[in-house]
């Protein structure tokens, strides 16, 4: 048995090795007593008739993960038991404050797509004004020197091509 006081204990744990505050982790005995806590004043409570407790000590399997209610807030639980110190390592997560940081994702994600959207649309008229550019000064040149309407034709290069047939003949 190694005498360590739970205060050092919580000290080494939760400062070092568990900085998250929308996390709640802490250790419990065989029984379901808190031996290691995040908050000194929970140790040594009572929490074995707790619902998600009892799931955990009542689990055969050695470690696992399920969402349970506690305080009226829905958690993600995890556990690990240790049979070679006889205690077992619990981690709660705050199903709400995750699911506020996956909004947050989800967020810069659109704003980034968005973001890419609109310089793809901005590189998109760009590219397609610089390409119709030459094309467009040719319809007009040869709207200047042909007699033939630009409104007949399905499209530009037609009207060119035809303009320049028809001033060949003049």
């Amino acid at each position: 048995i190694v005498n360590i006081s739970q205060s050092k204990l919580n000290d080494i744990i939760y400062k070092n090795f568990i900085p998250s505050s929308s996390m709640k982790s802490f250790i419990i005995d065989n029984e379901g007593t808190p031996i290691a806590y995040g908050n000194d004043d929970l140790i040594n409570d009572d929490i074995k008739n707790e619902q998600y407790i009892k799931e955990i000590l009542n689990s055969k399997n050695d470690e696992g993960n399920f969402t349970g209610i506690v305080n009226n807030q829905k958690y993600i639980i995890s556990y690990k038991k240790s049979n070679k110190w006889g205690c077992t390592f619990i981690s709660m997560a705050s199903y709400n404050e995750l699911l506020v940081e996956v909004y947050k994702i989800l967020n810069i994600i659109g704003f980034l797509t968005a973001i890419f959207v609109i310089i793809s649309i901005m590189t998109s008229i760009y590219s397609t004004s610089t390409i119709y550019s030459p094309i467009n000064k040719l319809v007009q040149k040869a709207t200047n020197l042909s007699n033939i309407s630009p409104k007949k034709y399905s499209h530009e290069l037609e009207y060119v091509f035809l303009s320049i047939e028809d001033m060949k003949k003049e």
